[in-house]
């Protein structure tokens, strides 16, 4: 791991820290009119995996009724990793060159690896659409009632938010978390 991305992830994590609103758990986002978003890991889907496979920014493959199954996280939108029409695409939209945009990727799958490392519990929050036109599972994954991946992804900078509806319970909270990580240069966005 570089020392670049190392002090990212610290100061990330330390500006989060910073503006919680003051209880005892380790890591808070950016408090959404006045309130923490948390949740009832009981409602949730609950999925043990000792195996996670981390695709790129914003999927993943859990193993789920004996299969494995991807996992396209509902919200964000991280850079790609590889030359592809949307790499050119999100360079083009960006105003970055093809190489920055699949840098910028493979430092947000990096992110993402580290943040779910020694991780083997995971709770699904589906919203309206369970699955997307790839036949990929779109959910919302806790690994605490306080810790929603797509979320510390957003907070800390490493992707921009995409809103599809009717998938947009978070919508306002995860924009809450982009002008934040925006405004901290956090992420890919220094």
């Amino acid at each position: 791991m570089n020392i670049k991305y190392l002090y990212h992830v610290v100061l990330s994590f330390s500006l989060l820290i910073f503006i919680s609103c003051g209880t005892n758990d380790s890591y808070k986002y950016p408090v959404y009119n006045n309130k923490q978003v948390t949740i009832n890991l009981d409602d949730l889907q609950k999925v043990y995996d000792t195996n996670i496979i981390i695709l790129d920014g914003d999927t993943i493959k859990l193993h789920i009724n004996n299969e494995d199954t991807k996992i396209r996280l509902i919200g964000i939108d991280a850079f790609e990793t590889t030359k592809s029409n949307k790499a050119y695409k999100q360079a083009y939209q960006n105003q970055l060159d093809l190489d920055e945009v699949i840098r910028k990727g493979k430092e947000t799958k990096e992110f993402l690896k580290e943040l779910l490392k020694n991780k083997t519990e995971f709770f699904l929050e589906y919203d309206e659409d369970k699955k997307d036109d790839y036949g990929r599972i779109l959910a919302y994954v806790w690994t605490s009632s306080t810790q929603m991946i797509n979320m510390q992804i957003i907070c800390s900078g490493y992707a921009d938010i995409l809103t599809i509806s009717p998938n947009d319970k978070y919508a306002n909270q995860f924009e809450t978390c982009l002008e934040f990580a925006k405004q901290k240069n956090l992420g890919i966005w220094n």
